[in-house]
């Protein structure tokens, strides 16, 4: 009898049929989820930063023509006193 194929905890990689196709879905299966997660991770971090910067460029804008009204009302433009 050949002595079946065992991988690193001892477990036979080989099923009745000879096949590696069970362990090998298992692989896939895990690879996939973990493929999976860090790309839902990913988007989330790039989001996440999409967000910082769009609030950030929107209160700088807002500084800015607040800015821009508070020095035009200052020197009475467009008759505002």
């Amino acid at each position: 009898m050949r002595n079946p194929i065992r991988n690193t905890f001892g477990r036979s990689l080989v099923d009745r049929d000879n096949t590696l196709v069970k362990d090998s879905r298992i692989i896939q299966d895990k690879v996939r989820k973990i493929t999976y997660a860090v790309l839902f991770a990913s988007l989330l971090t790039c989001g996440y930063l999409l967000y910082g910067a769009a609030k950030a460029t929107k209160e700088r804008t807002e500084a800015l023509s607040g800015n821009i009204y508070q020095r035009a009302d200052n020197y009475q433009f467009f008759g505002n006193k």
